[in-house]
C-alpha cells in the first residue's frame, strides 16, 4: 500500500515510515481515498450564511451520563475534522498554492512536475488563480521597487513553466510587466539624459512613465524641472559664447531657447535675464570696438561693424543707432576727402576726367549727402572751366595763327566736360576765326565761277593756300556776312599755260555799294596783288570779275586771274578775354 507524507503529500517508497522533507510520519492511502470522496470546490467552496430565526431558550439540565457521551463524540468529531484538513492539505494542487503564496515557486514546480494528476490533467483553476495572483504581486514589486528588473522577469518566466497554459493565462500579465519594464527603463533613460544635460530630450522620456509606475509622480515633476533646467543651460552655453565675444550666437542661441519653451507655454527667467545681459556687453563691446577703428580713421569699417550687428537687437533700445549716424557721418566725411584729394592727384597730371570720375564714383557708391558730393563736383567743374578758358587765351596770345591751336584745346576739354563756360569761350574765339569764301555758303551766283579748295601757283612762281576762285566775266558770287566781320582780305594773281594776252580785275560791293576795284591784271604780269577792306557793320558782300575772256579754255591757253584765299575775319583788336 502507498504511503503519503501528511504534511506535504509526497510520495514515499515502501519501508520509509518518516518523510524526509517534512519529518512527519507517514499516513497510508487512506488520505487519497478521502480526496476522491470530496471534491475540490466542496473543499474550497465557503458556507452558504443560514437565516437565524430566535428560538425561546429553555435550560434544560442533561443528566451525567449524557454530559459524558457528548464529550467524548465532541472529541471524536474534532479528530476527524483534524484528519480531514491533513489529508486535503496533503493533495498535489493544494500543496503547489501553497508553495506559490509562501513565493517558493521552485517547490511548487517541483511537486507539480511530480504529480501526474497535475501534468496530465487539464488546467486546475485553484493553481491558475494563485499563478495569477502572484504574477500581479510581482508586478505590483517590480512596480513599487521592492525587486528588480531581473528577478521580476526570472520570476515570471518560472509562473510560466505551470503546464502547457500556463503562459497563455499570463500573456496579459506579462505584457503588464512589459509595460512597467519600459517605464522603468524611460525612467532610466530620462535620469542619464539628465545628468548628460539633454534636458529636452529627458523631458521626453519622463512623460513615458506610466501612471502606474511609483515613479510617475516623481517623473511628472521632474518633467517640468526640465524645462527649467533646460532654461539654465540655454544660459550657461550663453555665458560660453559671450566669453569668447560670439555675441551673436549668444543672442541666437538665447532666443532659439525662449522660442522651443514658448512651445511648452512656459518662459525661463534665466534666459531673459541672460538675454538683456547679453545685449548689454555687446553694445558695450560693439562700441569699444568702433572707439578703436575710428582712432585708425577708418570711420567706414566702425560704420559697417556696427550697422551689420545692430540687427541682431531687434527693437531692443540700443545707443548704436547714435553711434551708426556718427560714425556714418564721419565716414562719408573721409571717402568725400579721400576721393577729392585723388580727384586733385589726377588734376595735377592733366588727367581731367580721371579726376572727375573720383567724385562721381562716390556719388554712385552713395545714396545720403549727394547734395555734397554735387557741390565737390561743381567746384571741380568751375576750377576745369576757368583753368582750360585760360589755357586757351594763353595760347591765343592775340595772334590770329594760333586761334586754331586755342580752340582745338577747347574742343578737347568739351568732350571731357561740357560746361557752358568752355563752350562760351570756344564760341568766342571761333568768331575770331577766317571764314573761307571759297568753302563759305554764298547768298547768290551769277555767271560761270568757279571755287576751288587747292593751292593757287601764280607767275611770279609762289603758291598761294587755302583756295581761290575764278569765272568768266561778268560772273559773280554774294555772301551774306550779317555784320559779323570786320576785314575782308584776298590776293590776286594771274596764271596762263601759254604766252598768249590777257589780263582782269576784280569788284568788291558791299551792301549794293562798290568799294573796291582792283587794277588789271596782265597775263604777263608777275606779281601778286592784295587787297584789304574793312568790312564792319556790312551785311552782304558781292564780288564781281571782270576779264577780256569769257572763259578760260583751250583756245585762249587756260588763263586765269584767280582771286587767292578771300577770307572776312573780325579785326583782332575787339577781342575780349578768353574767360570773363
Amino acid at each position: 500500500m502507498a504511503k503519503f507524507c501528511v504534511k506535504c503529500g509526497k510520495a514515499l517508497p515502501d519501508g520509509i515510515e518518516i518523510c524526509s522533507e517534512c519529518n512527519v510520519a507517514t499516513q497510508e492511502n487512506e488520505a487519497a481515498l478521502f480526496t476522491r470522496m470530496t471534491s475540490e470546490t466542496e473543499v474550497w467552496k465557503t458556507a452558504e450564511p443560514v437565516k437565524k430565526t430566535r428560538v425561546k431558550k429553555v435550560r434544560v439540565k442533561a443528566p451525567r451520563s449524557s454530559r459524558k457521551n457528548i464529550a467524548i463524540f465532541s472529541a471524536a468529531g474534532a479528530v476527524v475534522v483534524l484528519v480531514v484538513v491533513l489529508v486535503l492539505l496533503s493533495q498535489p494542487a493544494n500543496r503547489v498554492v501553497r508553495a506559490i503564496r509562501n513565493d517558493d515557486i521552485d517547490r511548487a514546480q517541483e511537486i507539480f512536475w511530480n504529480s501526474a494528476s497535475l501534468t496530465e490533467g487539464g488546467s486546475v483553476p485553484m493553481i491558475d488563480k494563485a499563478l495569477l495572483e502572484a504574477a500581479q504581486t510581482i508586478c505590483a514589486q517590480y512596480a513599487n521597487h521592492e525587486i528588480d528588473g531581473d528577478s521580476a522577469a526570472q520570476k515570471l518566466s518560472k509562473l510560466g513553466t505551470f503546464g502547457s497554459g500556463a503562459a497563455t493565462l499570463l500573456e496579459d500579465t506579462y505584457a503588464e510587466f512589459r509595460s512597467y519594464s519600459s517605464s522603468q527603463q524611460h525612467m532610466e533613460s530620462a535620469e542619464n539624459k539628465v545628468k548628460n544635460g539633454d534636458y529636452l530630450e529627458a523631458r521626453k522620456e519622463f512623460l513615458l512613465v506610466i501612471p502606474a509606475d511609483a515613479d510617475y509622480a516623481d517623473a511628472q515633476a521632474k518633467a517640468e524641472e526640465c524645462l527649467v533646467l533646460y532654461g539654465k543651460g540655454v544660459g550657461a552655453d550663453a555665458d560660453a559664447l559671450m566669453a569668447e565675444h560670439d555675441y551673436r550666437g549668444a543672442i541666437s542661441l538665447l532666443r532659439e531657447g525662449n522660442d522651443i519653451l514658448y512651445g511648452f507655454d512656459t518662459f525661463s527667467e534665466v534666459i531673459d535675464d541672460k538675454l538683456l545681459e547679453c545685449y548689454a556687453e555687446y553694445e558695450d563691446y560693439l562700441v569699444i570696438e568702433a572707439e578703436n577703428l575710428a582712432e585708425l580713421k577708418d570711420y567706414d569699417a566702425a560704420a559697417t561693424l556696427i550697422r551689420d550687428s545692430i540687427v541682431d537687437f531687434g527693437t531692443h533700445e540700443t545707443q548704436l543707432k547714435q553711434k551708426l549716424e556718427e560714425y556714418e557721418s564721419l565716414a562719408f566725411d573721409k571717402l568725400l576727402s579721400d576721393a577729392c584729394e585723388r580727384a586733385d592727384a589726377f588734376y595735377a597730371e592733366g588727367a581731367y576726367a580721371e579726376a572727375f570720375a573720383e567724385l562721381e564714383g562716390v556719388k554712385e557708391m552713395l545714396e545720403v549727402r549727394t547734395e555734397e558730393i554735387d557741390e565737390a563736383v561743381e567746384a571741380l567743374e568751375a576750377r576745369f572751366a576757368e583753368d582750360m578758358c585760360a589755357e586757351a587765351e594763353a595760347v591765343f596770345a592775340g595772334e590770329r595763327d594760333n586761334l586754331e591751336d586755342a580752340i582745338a584745346g577747347l574742343d578737347a576739354a568739351l568732350e571731357i566736360r561740357e560746361l557752358d563756360d568752355i563752350q562760351v569761350c570756344r564760341d568766342h574765339l571761333a568768331e575770331f576765326l577766317p571764314l573761307s569764301l571759297v568753302t563759305a555758303e554764298y547768298a547768290d551766283k551769277e555767271g560761270t565761277l568757279f571755287r576751288n579748295t587747292g593751292s593757287f601757283e601764280s607767275l611770279d612762281g609762289s603758291t598761294i593756300e587755302k583756295g581761290w576762285l575764278w569765272g568768266e566775266n561778268g560772273a559773280e558770287i554774294t555772301f551774306a556776312l550779317d555784320e559779323a566781320y570786320d576785314l575782308f582780305t584776298c590776293s590776286f594773281a594771274v596764271r596762263r599755260d601759254d604766252n598768249a594776252a590777257a589780263s582782269g580785275y576784280f569788284e568788291v560791293w558791299l551792301d549794293g555799294e562798290r568799294v573796291y576795284k582792283a587794277e588789271r591784271l596782265h597775263h604777263f604780269q608777275k606779281e601778286v596783288r592784295t587787297a584789304e577792306l574793312e568790312v564792319t557793320g556790312c551785311k552782304e558782300l558781292k564780288i564781281v570779275i571782270s576779264c577780256d575772256y569769257n572763259a578760260s579754255t583751250t583756245e585762249n591757253g587756260y588763263c586765269y586771274h584767280g582771286i587767292c584765299n578771300p577770307i572776312v575775319t573780325k579785326n583782332l583788336e575787339s577781342a575780349a578775354p578768353a574767360a570773363e
